[in-house]
């Protein structure tokens, strides 16, 4: 997928991101990934301004396990001072606490989105069952 020209070089950088993170998964937009294949298969990934959102698509009838519960509260706990979130029975929401300690440069658009993507990522991997690594 080619990204547009006419969007935020914060969200181009996010993508270009997601699109090298996710590579097997085509189905990528900006700001969103959702996965059709193992071990992430079913899940939407959305990056918005404030927030990360990992929920179950709406063409599935899954719900987060408890053990999926577990690991995004051990992570949580863990991580206090980067993010907050709650749970609900098809997904997660993901608030990252410290969002505006980046500076307005493209450095610092830079830096915003990798940390995005990082806890992004580091969330979903509390999706993936027999796996005991964050």
């Amino acid at each position: 997928m080619s990204i547009p020209k006419n969007i935020s070089f914060f969200k181009a950088y996010r993508t270009s991101l997601l699109q090298k993170l996710y590579t097997d998964d085509k189905n990528i937009s900006i700001g969103r990934v959702r996965f059709t294949k193992p071990p992430y298969e079913g899940l939407d990934l959305k990056l918005w301004k404030d927030r990360i959102y990992i929920e179950y698509n709406k063409h599935n009838d899954f719900k987060v396990s408890e053990e999926t519960r577990d690991k995004l509260e051990l992570l949580r706990d863990k991580m206090l001072d980067v993010f907050t979130c709650v749970i609900w029975q098809r997904g997660v929401v993901i608030n990252i606490l410290n969002k505006d300690n980046f500076p307005d440069t493209k450095i610092g658009m830079k830096l915003r989105a990798d940390y995005y993507v990082l806890i992004a990522d580091m969330c979903l991997r509390c999706f993936i069952h027999n796996e005991n690594k964050f």
